[in-house]
């Protein structure tokens, strides 16, 4: 009789962990805390194909992602692997405008995932931006402690700087 009480729990515990895992796997949920445990657990494909699906749940992510919070730069960190489609072209604009709201976020967190030039010399649209935003995005990077990632990002906006005075 232990016997059997023992398998039913191990099959009833094991219904619960695959019903558990394929809620988390079907439904996109917009919380940044549960897409990034999402992306630990079953990889930033599975995580990015169900919120790429959705047009308002992306739309969220990507508003997130703008805001400049270090939990949404996380998150679209951990999604960078998967980005392929027009939703990750709208993915690298938000990474892009980031910058603009928190720096050091964006240098800290996205520069490893997303290179300097995209986090740093680019714009929304995925255009290098401007002589006058170059200069003030070289000016936000001043007041940031050295790092490899400041000192790819001065590059990068040093090169814009003297293209765009020829």
């Amino acid at each position: 009789m232990k016997r059997f009480y023992k398998w039913a729990l191990f099959t009833v515990g094991g219904l619960l962990c695959f019903v558990g895992m394929s809620v988390l796997v079907l439904f996109p949920y917009t919380n940044p805390f549960v897409i990034r445990l999402k992306t630990h657990v079953i990889g930033s494909g599975l995580t990015y194909a169900p919120l790429a699906a959705d047009d308002d749940k992306w739309e969220y992510v990507l508003k997130g992602a703008q805001s400049g919070d270090d939990t949404w730069l996380k998150v679209a960190s951990d999604l960078r692997s998967a980005l392929d489609t027009h939703p990750g072209e709208e993915m690298l604009g938000a990474v892009s405008t980031a910058f603009d709201k928190n720096p050091n976020g964006a240098v800290r967190i996205l520069l490893p995932s997303y290179g300097a030039q995209i986090v740093c010399g680019d714009d929304e649209k995925g255009s290098i931006i401007n002589h006058q935003q170059a200069q003030r995005r070289a000016n936000l990077l001043e007041g940031l402690p050295a790092s490899p990632e400041r000192e790819a990002c001065i590059g990068v906006i040093r090169k814009i700087l003297n293209e765009s005075a020829k």
